[in-house]
């Protein structure tokens, strides 16, 4: 049985209602992300190429997946992707029902990206050299205000706000704050918690997904860290 890491009432002020429009706005003003606009038109690319010649132009689409893919991975830096070479897979990207999904290639296997099949959303990590993070990226910029890209740092900064609810929903690995804290399971509970919050103070979720962001990274911690302890740096940080 796993030991459990519920801290009770130890931090009491430490909620997601301390999200509210003037922090998010705050802290979400701090990044620039210089480069997401990159990644964003990328993303309009492939879609402009799915909607008028998929079938007319294949090497062009999958040449626009492949700039979607790899733009998406500098955006997160991790580790080298390894995409097939374009002239051997032509017509492996196809995109139909109006934007809700795609096929690609990978291995040699046609797989199937849905906006609201979750599982399907995994494909991506199939793809050598894609992370949750990196995958998140792509499904945010082809699906904004849907999906949002989930990262260490603002995926622990999330846990950290909403810790006893994470314990119970079985999102904590160990008692630290690792750094290395995301998957698909927590990219689903951190993605609808983010679009709520964002809906609830009216502001776009990619607002609050920086914010968080940008709480995390204003901490004094790093891998390892006691999650009693950087929560503490989550209130040194939101002043509470």
């Amino acid at each position: 049985m796993s030991a459990s890491h519920t801290e009770g009432d130890d931090f009491p002020q430490l909620t997601w209602d301390l999200l509210d429009e003037p922090t998010v706005t705050e802290f979400s003003s701090r990044s620039s992300w210089s480069n997401w606009p990159n990644v964003h038109w990328t993303a309009s690319q492939f879609w402009d190429v799915v909607k008028s010649s998929a079938t007319e132009d294949p090497s062009k689409l999958h040449a626009t997946w492949h700039h979607l893919v790899m733009t998406a991975g500098n955006f997160k830096r991790q580790a080298p992707i390894s995409l097939p070479d374009l002239p051997d897979i032509l017509n492996s990207v196809r995109g139909v029902d109006d934007h809700m999904r795609f096929t690609i290639e990978v291995d040699g296997m046609q797989k199937t990206v849905e906006r609201d099949n979750s599982e399907s959303w995994e494909e991506l990590t199939d793809i050598p050299g894609i992370g949750v993070a990196t995958a998140t990226t792509i499904l945010s910029a082809l699906w904004p205000g849907y999906h949002v890209i989930a990262d260490r740092r603002d995926v622990g900064a999330a846990i950290g706000l909403a810790y006893n609810e994470a314990s119970r929903e079985q999102l904590l690995k160990s008692a630290g704050y690792e750094g290395e804290i995301v998957s698909w399971k927590r990219y689903q509970w951190f993605r609808s918690k983010v679009i709520a919050r964002a809906k609830a103070i009216d502001v776009e979720p990619v607002a609050v997904e920086r914010a968080l962001y940008e709480i995390d990274l204003a901490t004094r911690t790093n891998g390892g860290t006691p999650w009693r302890k950087y929560r503490r740096e989550l209130c040194r940080v939101l002043k509470v």
